[in-house]
């Protein structure tokens, strides 16, 4: 099976394999879930001769297969892999992990990182066997927005985040509160996502972002030791785990080396 770096006419196939796994409720807090999401993906390969920090990569031809990567200086991260569910059983996510990591890989490049939802056992077990640990633990909660609250805060970068929100689907803004000044993600029609603890405790954000659209509910994505507003409600929970790059290189040749 052909695996090759992916191609802006690509980007429609690796949305609906990487979409295709997920719950829609789950989905809709990803990127992934934005209406968008096809032609960003595209200007992301566009853009791959010019060094940007995401790569793709497809296997098969149509492709049944997609990886997404993020170029750290420290270390490569697994934003997304999944495969077609016609292609199962030939070893097609172990070929595109090792693939883009012989790709991508650097010197400096000592360990492999992911996210994963803690329901996906699969997942966590595959990557577990390749000597991937988890290192933490982060809940996803949502509620809506308070009501009738004034805020002091500003809020930044909204021209070009209605630029992007139109052509993408999602953008981004920061709020200037008196005690620091917060990153807030636009997803979709529904979402503002908090992801720092600072953003979802200080009550100056949820009450300008009331200001900005009160249509919008909170996504927080915030460490499990954090405590958050009694109003919001745990949706879904996230592992981030981590490895050695050699061990998970040698794992993955092994098992190819088996599967042959």
């Amino acid at each position: 099976m052909t695996i090759r770096a992916a191609e802006p006419g690509d980007a429609a196939a690796i949305v609906a394999i990487i979409r295709a796994p997920f719950d829609p409720a789950v989905i809709e807090t990803f990127i992934y879930g934005c209406s968008g999401i096809d032609r960003y993906i595209a200007a992301t390969i566009e853009a791959r001769d010019t060094t940007p920090d995401t790569r793709f990569f497809v296997a098969g031809e149509p492709v049944s297969g997609a990886i997404e990567m993020r170029i750290l200086p420290d270390c490569l991260f697994l934003n997304y892999i999944a495969v077609d569910g016609s292609a199962r059983g030939q070893h097609v996510g172990t070929r595109l992990l090792r693939h883009a990591i012989d790709q991508l890989a650097h010197p400096t490049h000592a360990r492999l990182s992911l996210d994963v939802l803690d329901s996906n056992h699969g997942a966590r077990d595959w990557y577990a066997k390749l000597g991937m640990e988890r290192v933490s633990r982060a809940s996803w909660y949502t509620g809506a927005l308070p009501h009738g609250s004034s805020s002091p805060a500003t809020i930044g970068g909204l021209p070009q985040a209605r630029v992007c929100q139109r052509e993408f689907g999602f953008s981004r803004i920061s709020i200037a509160c008196p005690h620091g000044v917060h990153d807030v993600g636009m997803l979709g029609e529904r979402w503002f996502r908090l992801t720092s603890a600072q953003a979802v405790t200080d009550a100056c954000v949820p009450a300008a972002l009331h200001r900005l659209d009160p249509r919008r509910q909170i996504l927080a994505i915030v460490r499990d030791d954090v405590e958050v507003p009694p109003s919001l409600q745990r949706f879904v929970a996230m592992e981030r785990m981590s490895g050695s790059l050699d061990h998970v290189r040698k794992a993955l040749s092994s098992s190819l080396a088996g599967a042959s």
